[in-house]
């Protein structure tokens, strides 16, 4: 190289590997060898932008990324190199695993660059159940319905290991919920068909028909109030569970 190039090259690469690399041909690997050395930090941008040009060149500079960033690794860098390749990416993700576990804000990154990405973060996820969180549960849901449940069980089973619940019987627990779903079936169900969370720890149920008062010891649910348009007998119609009805019952709008 001419001397104001190769010292020019020199600054570039001494700051921002990306802006040196665009400057070389494919088969100039001595040249980029020695950018290599005198680079002081390099960004996963750097990493990505010299994969562009020679996949070898990425590979060494994805080595050399992973030992400067061997302890502080974030999740965007994993992404960003996901974006170009899973290859280069697992193997970012198994050093940021090194140090931390990723959660559901890391794996909805991860699924925007590559799906497999966040399957593999998924996966070591589930190995470290007491750092998975209700949020996480619904996080991961919205990525992918199957491992919301997967990671619900798991978060489950977690808990009754430890012999905790998810909610606690003193608490005064209001659950507000849809009154039926997709197909119309009723969620409110006189059995429960899901793993048990909690038990006789709701105190009052509110959906967009009715407002139900859960009686202490047991006894079932006390209707309270009945949306606007609706009757008792369209609210039973729509219920899996029986229930009885306040005298005073009362009216709400829902717009």
């Amino acid at each position: 190289m001419p001397g104001i190039v190769e010292g020019m090259m020199k600054v570039y690469a001494r700051d921002c590997m990306s802006k040196a690399v665009v400057n070389l041909q494919a088969t100039e690997t001595e040249t980029f060898e020695q950018l290599l050395e005198i680079n002081v930090y390099l960004s996963a941008n750097d990493v990505v932008q010299c994969a562009m040009v020679n996949l070898e060149w990425g590979k060494m500079a994805l080595e050399r990324f992973l030992l400067q960033k061997e302890t502080s690794l974030s999740d965007d860098d994993v992404a960003e190199i996901g974006y170009f390749d899973l290859g280069f990416s697992i193997k970012a993700l198994d050093v940021y695993c090194k140090n931390l576990v990723p959660t559901s804000p890391s794996i909805v990154k991860f699924a925007h660059a590559k799906k497999e990405l966040a399957k593999r973060a998924f996966d070591m996820l589930l190995k470290k159940p007491q750092y998975i969180t209700v949020l996480d549960v619904r996080r991961l849901r919205d990525v992918n319905y199957v491992w919301g449940r997967q990671a619900f069980e798991v978060m489950f089973a977690e808990k009754r290991r430890k012999g905790l619940r998810l909610t606690a019987a003193q608490s005064k627990v209001i659950v507000t919920m849809e009154h039926t779903d997709r197909k119309g079936n009723p969620k409110i169900l006189h059995n429960c068909t899901l793993p048990v969370t909690g038990i006789r720890c709701v105190s009052m149920i509110i959906t967009e028909l009715a407002v139900f008062e859960v009686l202490p010891e047991g006894n079932g649910l006390l209707l309270r109030e009945i949306a606007e348009g609706e009757t008792v007998e369209s609210v039973e119609a729509k219920t899996g569970a029986p229930f009885r009805v306040a005298a005073d019952v009362g009216a709400f709008r829902t717009s």
